[in-house]
């Protein structure tokens, strides 16, 4: 897969109950005077923490359980299917989530409206304020965080982002019965927002203090090698031409697809004249969807016994050459600016494990990997038959590294003869891809396989696996 949409249905507005599917009409709530008051420019005085229940936030997602996750301590590596630990990386993993204004909102006479939505502004923030002056009617900010630098903190729940009460993870206070709802705006009920979500694992970010911009929230932040990162944003007239069937994706794969067809034209025309996610289009169903992208492409090594001297032999450490600083972009009034803009510093970043201490997955440096060797087949290694070679030894956990046209790998060998044990560190070895296109992309996976011969340099040969496909891998020497 090339993405993932992570956050399908990720704000479900105006639910008829807290988790409950929505109905196009709500008894008791007076919504026709909310559409009227927005349309004209007005806006209400309600406190977005004690409004009614009907106009509750609800945060879902529809997860397709390739995620990577969070640990108390180092980074955790990506999230795999196929890992028997993905349920607890997901239930590790908190995804953050923020929703400001989307552009003017020429139509109110209402001087913050007709402005540009300034992303210093906060609403839900406790801590970490600052000057910053709060926006409880939504002129600017919809949703973020208990603190001011960070979004909505939220975790997955069985298809659905739950936040935290209070900064206390709900799933230690009962299950859903304890979480905090938010709010849509009440007083700008056709007023669009964008929505945005981002997973950074424990990426060290270095500008914290001042990430949340007027115009934008960026983090400057460099990463080990043993994180994960994902980021992305909602696009509903993408998900209304889906639905209308004018794009090549199947219009059953839009996340409104079965709403929208629900609606009136009158409805439908409306929505799409507004533009984005708004109060209006909550009320009938349509809920903002996220793509949300992996920003890292990811290694995967094995070794495979090249040699007979190979027996005896083991992998002290192995590192990648790779970029490791950015600024990584999660909201912007420019919303084609979510992503991250690499720098063109360089570092070695070396393989993890990956280990579940307690109920933590935590990341630790790799142990000592002897590379497993079978007499039974020596006759594939002297015919170089290297795929049917089924003694193989993985290394580590995955190495996530920025998209490149290329890497250098450098490992530490130690083998032991007559009772001595002698090291060999090789050279840097060049990783290139042969078929197009020629750069390690973003969100898709690459199986180097090393072919160990004891103390020499190793041979390695690839494959694409899992996340997409990357095209086969050729080391050289440098």
């Amino acid at each position: 897969m090339t993405h993932i949409k992570v956050v399908k249905t990720l704000i479900a507005v105006l639910a008829a109950t807290a988790f409950g599917a929505c109905s196009d009409s709500y008894p008791g709530l007076s919504y026709d005077s909310l559409e009227q008051s927005s349309s004209q420019g007005q806006t209400g005085t309600t406190d977005p923490v004690s409004r009614d229940p009907l106009d509750a936030i609800v945060l879902s997602t529809n997860t397709q359980g390739n995620f990577p996750v969070k640990s108390q301590t180092r980074g955790i590596g990506a999230f795999d299917p196929q890992d028997t630990a993905n349920v607890l990386r997901i239930w590790q993993a908190p995804f953050y989530v923020f929703a400001f204004r989307d552009g003017k909102y020429v139509k109110s006479n209402n001087e913050e409206l007709l402005s540009e939505p300034d992303f210093s502004r906060w609403v839900y923030a406790k801590s970490n304020t600052g000057s910053s002056s709060s926006d409880n009617l939504n002129f600017h900010c919809l949703l973020d965080g208990d603190d001011y630098y960070y979004g909505l903190k939220t975790h997955f729940n069985n298809g659905q982002l739950v936040p935290e009460y209070n900064g206390v993870d709900y799933r230690n206070l009962g299950g859903l019965t304890g979480y905090q709802r938010f709010y849509y705006s009440s007083a700008n009920a056709e007023v669009p927002y964008n929505f945005f979500a981002y997973y950074i694992d424990d990426i060290k970010i270095t500008n914290l203090s001042t990430a949340r911009q007027t115009d934008r929230v960026a983090y400057n932040i460099e990463i080990d090698g043993s994180q994960d990162l994902m980021c992305g944003k909602a696009d509903l007239m993408k998900e209304i031409k889906i639905a209308e069937g004018k794009d090549t994706v199947p219009r059953e794969q839009s996340a409104i697809y079965k709403k929208w067809k629900s609606l009136s034209q009158n409805e439908r025309t409306k929505i799409s004249g507004i533009g984005g996610y708004c109060t209006f289009a909550g009320h009938r169903g349509i809920h903002p969807t996220i793509d949300l992208k992996y920003q890292l492409a990811r290694l995967k090594i094995e070794c495979i016994p090249a040699s007979k001297s190979a027996k005896d032999t083991r992998v002290l450490k192995l590192g990648i050459m790779s970029r490791y600083k950015g600024t990584l972009t999660v909201a912007s009034r420019n919303v084609e600016e979510v992503g991250v803009v690499w720098d063109n510093d360089i570092d070695t970043l070396y393989m993890q494990d990956i280990k579940k201490v307690g109920d933590k997955l935590v990341s630790q440096p790799m142990a000592t990997t002897e590379i497993k060797y079978d007499p039974s087949e020596e006759s594939y290694i002297e015919q170089e038959e290297w795929e049917k070679i089924k003694t193989i030894t993985p290394l580590g956990s995955s190495l996530m590294v920025v998209p490149a046209d290329s890497y250098y790998i450098k490992m530490v060998l130690e083998k032991t003869e007559k009772g001595k044990n002698f090291t060999y560190t090789t050279k840097n070895i060049l990783v290139t891809l042969k078929n197009e296109p020629k750069t390690f992309s973003a969100d898709k996976e690459y199986k180097v396989k090393v072919l160990i011969k004891g103390l020499e340099e190793p041979e390695i040969y690839a494959r694409p696996i899992g996340w997409g496909d990357g095209g086969d891998i050729y080391l050289e020497e440098n």
